[in-house]
């Protein structure tokens, strides 16, 4: 059961921290696994198990919560609404919205590490160099050549790469400074909010620059960190204590950290801090330089296996409705084996209804970001009010968009749009006009057609009556002409 720490949420199986918006529902009742790492997304959480497992929960729209039934992953990732996993041999695999090429993941392999901003992901080859796809109107995919690279991340619409000389490369958009990286070569960690930019430094020290409208740039003067995480507008810090320090953006409790001091793992998400304590996580799993076999075949789990398996309420559910037993064979009731102890599912809070959903905070910081590139100078605002109906700002205009439930179609058009082009637009709008323009031509040629019948009919009518007349005046000429018979 969660249980409350100090003003954050904790899961006591499992060690799990978790404290911003809405953090209770974050936690359901999972069964206890040994998890090595975790992400947090737009409004999702992301896990993975020393065996190799993922699982997520939390907003599930895009399937950004539909995890691949594999176990062999070794690292992960979370965007906005999408998810990478990177498996052992150096193969990614992508799900979530693909609204922008986001899941279009390279097929090749040899890949070391994965990241991922908003709407864009970000990869590292074996040799060190880069690789990016998704969103890019800001240039945050093309990325920089002639280096080695150890480790990647991505902002709303900037990326972040640190070099093995200890230099942090930046590049896409730098309306607000977050691009403008400080001088030195001795960086080992980095991390991407939605506008600013932090780097930890081998002395312990923390540098942060980009946009500062929340305090998300003022970091704490001490020089004991060892690790850093960004969200939207706020910022998590690990001292070597095993505590936890937060600044920036509160208005939703993401900067109240008081978790104790066994914490071993900080993620952020947007309006969300996560953490593992020091006795949860187990020893880290390492690539293998070559390529591993092909993994056997998953068999179907049984309803027990899966029980057993299952991390989430989300995934519990799946399982349980795909997954059918076999029917066997009649067997004498005293040679019936016990019954598996399945799973308690509560459904209840699983209902995708506007009354069930968590209230979601969304920042209008794509609107900001255009006008500061239009302005220069932005002027900080305030993010709005959670609402019930989730408002996903566009990363094209910065515009907010519609509610999900509003916006399929638009969604759907741009999903058609991805694969074939504007091809079956343009073809169906020419289609229409020419159809329009043939039944138009074919009103008025039948019009004129009838007219000239008409017109027609009347000369013949006249050139009849002058016929008779010029008849009835002969006859009358060729009698007058003629004597009278006497």
């Amino acid at each position: 059961m969660a249980a409350s720490i100090n003003g954050a949420t904790a899961n006591a199986a499992t060690d799990f921290l978790s404290w911003g918006i809405d953090s209770a529902r974050w936690l359901t009742e999972i069964k206890a696994e040994p998890w090595q790492t975790v992400a947090a997304g737009g409004y999702h959480v992301l896990v993975l198990t020393a065996d190799g497992a993922v699982h997520a929960w939390g907003d599930n729209y895009y399937g950004q919560c539909n995890t691949p039934w594999l176990d062999d992953f070794v690292s992960i990732a979370a965007g906005r609404y999408h998810n990478l996993a990177l498996r052992q041999g150096g193969a990614i695999v992508v799900w979530g919205d693909n609204s922008r090429g986001q899941c279009r993941a390279p097929t090749e392999e040899g890949f070391i590490a994965v990241g991922s901003g908003w709407w864009h992901c970000l990869a590292i080859q074996s040799d060190g160099t880069l690789a990016a796809w998704g969103w890019n109107e800001r240039g945050q995919c093309n990325v920089p050549t002639g280096a080695t690279f150890t480790a990647v991340c991505g902002g709303h619409s900037h990326s972040l790469a640190l070099g093995e000389d200890g230099t942090i490369v930046a590049w896409g958009s730098n309306a607000d400074g977050q691009c403008d990286v400080p001088a030195g070569d001795d960086f080992v960690g980095i991390a991407a909010g939605a506008y600013h930019s932090l780097g930890l430094r081998t002395d312990g020290s923390i540098v942060a620059w980009g946009r500062n409208d929340f305090g998300q740039c003022e970091v704490p003067a001490e020089r004991d960190f060892e690790a850093i995480a960004a969200g939207a507008c706020h910022n998590l810090a690990l001292r070597c204590d095993g505590t936890v320090l937060a600044w920036g953006y509160n208005d939703y409790g993401q900067c109240d950290a008081s978790v104790g001091d066994q914490v071993a793992v900080i993620a952020a998400g947007s309006y969300l801090s996560l953490g593992l304590a020091d006795g949860f996580v187990q020893e880290m799993i390492t690539l293998s330089p070559d390529p591993p076999e092909a993994p056997p075949a998953i068999d179907r789990m049984t309803k027990e296996e899966m029980s057993d398996r299952a991390s989430t309420v989300d995934c519990a559910r799946e399982q349980l409705e795909v997954v059918s037993m076999p029917e066997a064979a009649p067997t004498p009731t005293d040679a019936l084996p016990a019954a598996p102890e399945v799973l308690a599912v509560d459904s209840a809070p699983l209902e995708d209804s506007s009354e069930a959903l968590p209230q979601r905070a969304e920042l209008r910081l794509a609107s900001a970001a255009g006008e500061s590139e239009a302005a220069g100078n932005p002027p900080a605002r305030e993010p709005e009010a959670p609402r019930r109906a989730l408002e996903t700002a566009s990363p094209d205009t910065g515009a907010p968009g519609k509610a999900p439930e509003q916006d399929r179609w638009a969604r759907y058009h741009r999903a058609v749009r991805d694969v074939m082009g504007d091809a079956p637009v343009v073809l169906a709008i020419c289609a229409g006009v020419g159809l329009g323009g043939v039944c138009v031509l074919l009103v008025l040629a039948g019009r004129v057609a009838r007219i000239l019948k008409v017109r027609r009919q009347q000369r013949q009518e006249r050139s009849g009556e002058m016929l008779w007349t010029i008849m009835l005046e002969d006859d009358q000429r060729r009698l007058l002409a003629e004597p009278d018979d006497v």
